[in-house]
């Protein structure tokens, strides 16, 4: 029993998360989402091609299934700083970071757009001490989007 019930209906989004062929034919089938974690684009993008056929073969539309990446975000105008930052993650595989200057950020962002993904799960370090994120003065109509 779930009370009060869900806003969404007819239920919450269902992600599942993983790399291996089973769990994304099991995305494919049952999931609103698929999300893996480290991928760079061109990886996600190769993958494209399995989880597509993985739909059709589910009976389902593949453009319904939502794709997302969890990646390490560094963006600093420090590249220096940035770097140091990123090393001190050497664990995660480097072509799940979208790390350097906000403008270096930005084009990575765009190759995950371009690779399909629509969410994005972001590890931040020390977001709660530095100023790697913060509220921008300038109007939302200045600051630029990435849509697809």
């Amino acid at each position: 029993m779930c009370d009060p019930p869900p806003v969404q209906r007819p239920h919450p989004p269902i992600w599942i998360g993983g790399e291996g062929d089973r769990v994304h034919r099991l995305a494919a089938r049952a999931a609103d989402g698929v999300n893996v974690r480290w991928w760079g684009p061109a990886r996600i993008a190769a993958r494209g091609a399995y989880l597509d056929a993985a739909c059709r073969e589910a009976g389902r539309d593949p453009g319904t299934l939502r794709r997302s990446v969890t990646a390490l975000l560094v963006a600093d105008r420090d590249v220096a700083r940035a770097a140091a930052t990123r090393g001190r993650f050497a664990g995660i595989p480097a072509e799940g970071h979208v790390a350097g200057t906000p403008e270096q950020c930005v084009a990575r962002i765009r190759g995950y757009v371009e690779a399909g993904v629509r969410q994005f799960l972001f590890s931040i370090p020390d977001v709660a001490s530095s100023e790697t994120l913060r509220t921008s003065s300038r109007p939302a109509s200045s600051i630029p989007t990435i849509q697809r």
